[in-house]
């Protein structure tokens, strides 16, 4: 199948992977010092961590497309356990569940991708599909393209899947640390950049980012600056931020150039200030900003930290941001100057976003840690140790934003071919164009005006629908009840008739007539006439006998009578599990009925003959009979290929080592197929075994 378990190692995933593990063990420091509660459940947590790093991790290095999703699966679900750490608590449970079926979801639509990836490109190894040509028709290509960016949109947060990472907040402040600076979120970004070498020719390309990416880092941006729970306004800035990636990437034609800086940047600043609001949260017990004054002095060292990550965010000379703004800010006017006016809407939004993120970082900065602290607030100041962290993220910021030529040395070797340009331009502190200084001028000008129109009002952004679990459920609810899932003979009606319609025209359509089939094909004996004819009159006594014990003795007796038939055509395996499965059903359908009453046993529940509903049974049952008789007649047809069977038999020794073909079929050539019926027998004594333990716990309890 092409499946393996291997890695790509070039300076993509070495550049994610040490973002990834330092900020993960910076997270990790942060813990050691935030976590409160019973200390039985500080494994579980670190376990969790572990476990979602280790996949983040995995997902980065694999270099095959199933692995990959794996991984990537794997992550969401680990995320859930994050998120939902506290489950005690409903609101908890809510946010978990949102996030889950958003990146799950959408993950879904990433193996679609990969799978029509893997066949297009005669491979699944995301390192040869570079030098590959995509041999399937151009439409499958689109679909691949659709979908693996629709499962980086929804890992990422973008618009229409942006409304799970402000629900994630429920988490706590060392996950949602890790989970919006470093990890999930940045997967959605990683998958574009790794398949950039891949997608990024086709047409649909950068209209597909530069759009997405336009309306999350607006709506993001707007949120943001109107919110005022902490967790939220960063949630809703990590949005906005996404969507500023998602729209780099899609702005760099024919190569991208310092996409690791602008991604560092975001992480950088973003993990500290999500440490911070930990601190604040910690120290105050207060997430409304409004409410939090005159903190400098209190907590000297988070109020630098805060400072200088809230500059980096609002893009102030002398931190990462400041840099990265200019550096898009030149792309924007390049593009305008040289191609099309279509990029002037993406640079209004851009300017838009900008100013909105300015005043954020005001607001982060000079109400919380200026001004006099009320009477009223009660501070408790927090320790080192757990201010070290923010300390040191906060200080690369400062480092890297003052000395870009320390980047460019660092990181340099991290380039990738069919990625990024070469050679690779030097980033710069400073722009040289006079446009670019303009705008950053104008930018930090409405973004103070704003942030003092702000300062003393409340607003809100009027609540747009999207999509949520209760409207999730109802959708549900409202498919069961159209297919009668919930009415499982209606429900019995609606999937065999589908079938018999869907895939009866085949069969039905056989060239071989029956007739002929039968005279050439079939010449029973006398004895097969006998055993059929009997096998016939149980069949109709199961259908006209009155009372469940009749019909539950007619019909098992059908069984035995086809064991018997087996065994008239020297099948012995196949009639001694007929007559295990008919023996054990029976012993378990004489239990079930001893739970009904002996009145309930003599109504007799059928519909009058007349009804719609029992033509229709008639109907149906005609049409599967004939639908299984043209089936059986095409499989026992003269085959279109020599028969697999012949293979097995001919390598049993060679390949599985055994003599014994169907031993070495079931756990050899097919041991897949054997896990798989052994895991859904497995999944279905676990679910017996808790309904007889919650039937034991509902007995106890009534006694």
């Amino acid at each position: 199948m092409g499946v393996s378990l291997s890695f790509i190692l070039d300076g993509l995933s070495y550049f994610f992977g040490l973002m990834i593990t330092l900020i993960g063990a910076l997270v990790f420091l942060y813990s050691r010092y935030y976590m409160t509660g019973p200390k039985e459940e500080y494994g579980r947590f670190y376990m969790y961590l572990l476990l979602f790093m280790g996949t983040m991790l995995g997902c980065i290095f694999s270099n095959n497309m199933i692995t990959f999703f794996v991984f990537w699966e794997l992550t969401s679900i680990f995320s859930f356990c994050l998120i939902g750490f506290k489950y005690a608590d409903p609101e908890h449970q809510k946010s978990a569940l949102t996030a889950l079926v958003v990146t799950i979801g959408t993950g879904l639509y990433l193996l679609v991708g990969c799978v029509i990836a893997g066949m297009g490109f005669h491979t699944f190894q995301i390192s040869e599909m570079v030098s590959r040509y995509f041999t399937l028709p151009p439409v499958w290509f689109t679909i691949m393209l659709v979908c693996i960016l629709i499962g980086a949109f929804g890992k990422s947060a973008q618009f229409p899947f942006h409304f799970w990472l402000p629900s994630a907040m429920k988490a706590p402040v060392p996950v949602s640390t890790f989970l919006h600076s470093a990890a999930m979120v940045k997967l959605g970004i990683y998958a574009i950049a790794r398949f950039y070498p891949i997608l990024s020719n086709h047409p649909m390309w950068a209209p597909l980012l530069i759009t997405i990416g336009t309306l999350s880092m607006t709506w993001g941006a707007v949120r943001a600056v109107l919110s005022h729970q902490i967790k939220e306004i960063l949630a809703y800035s990590t949005v906005s931020q996404l969507g500023l990636l998602v729209l780099f990437y899609g702005l760099s034609f024919h190569g991208v150039s310092h996409d690791y800086f602008h991604i560092a940047n975001h992480m950088f600043y973003k993990a500290t200030l999500f440490m911070v609001a930990g601190i604040l949260i910690t120290s105050t017990g207060i997430r409304d900003i409004r409410q939090l004054k005159g903190l400098r002095k209190y907590m000297p060292l988070t109020a630098f930290s805060c400072a200088v990550a809230a500059m980096s965010m609002a893009g102030i000379p002398g931190t990462m941001g400041f840099i990265a703004k200019e550096h898009i800010l030149n792309m924007f006017f390049l593009l305008i100057a040289h191609q099309s006016l279509f990029f002037g809407i993406g640079f209004v939004c851009f300017i838009l976003s900008s100013i909105c993120l300015f005043a954020v970082g005001c607001r982060l900065v000079i109400p919380i840690f200026g001004g006099k602290k009320p009477p009223s607030l009660k501070i408790v100041k927090p320790r080192l140790p757990i201010q070290i962290p923010a300390i040191i993220l906060s200080s690369f910021i400062a480092i890297f934003g003052i000395f870009p030529s320390l980047w460019a040395f660092l990181f340099s070797s991290f380039s990738v071919h069919q990625l990024h340009k070469f050679p690779m331009d030097t980033i710069h502190s400073v722009s040289s164009f006079p446009v670019t200084k303009a705008a950053t001028i104008g930018i930090f000008l409405l973004g103070y005006l704003l942030f003092r129109y702000l300062e003393n009002k409340s607003l809100s952004v009027p609540a747009i629908p999207f999509p949520t679990l209760p409207s999730l459920a109802k959708l549900g609810s409202t498919v069961t009840h159209f297919l009668r899932l919930d009415k499982p003979l209606d429900y019995l009606f609606i999937v065999i008739g589908f079938l018999i319609c869907a895939t009866g025209w085949v069969s039905f359509g056989f060239h071989q007539p029956l007739v002929g089939f039968i005279s050439d094909a079939i010449k029973p004996s006398m004895l097969d006439i006998v055993v059929t004819s009997i096998i016939c009159l149980f069949a109709v006594a199961t259908v006209v006998v009155n009372g469940w014990i009749g019909r539950l003795i007619s019909l098992t007796t059908l069984g035995f009578l086809i064991s018997v038939y087996f065994m008239l055509h020297k099948a012995p395996d196949l009639a001694l599990t007929q007559l295990l499965i008919e023996s054990v059903t029976l012993i378990l359908l004489l239990l079930l009925l001893t739970r009904f009453s002996a009145s309930t046993k003599k109504i007799d529940h059928r519909l009058p003959f007349t009804s719609l509903r029992h033509i229709l049974k008639i109907c149906i049952s005609i049409g599967a009979g004939l639908w299984i008789i043209s089936i059986l007649i095409m499989m026992s047809g003269p085959p279109a290929s020599p028969p697999i069977g012949s293979f097995f038999t001919l390598h049993s020794q060679s390949l599985a080592k055994g003599l014994n073909a169907v031993n070495t079929i079931l756990v050899d050539f097919r041991g897949f197929d054997t896990v798989g019926e052994i895991s859904v027998l497995v999944i279905a004594l676990l679910g017996a075994l808790g309904l007889i333990h919650r039937q034991k716990d509902l007995f106890s309890r009534k006694s």
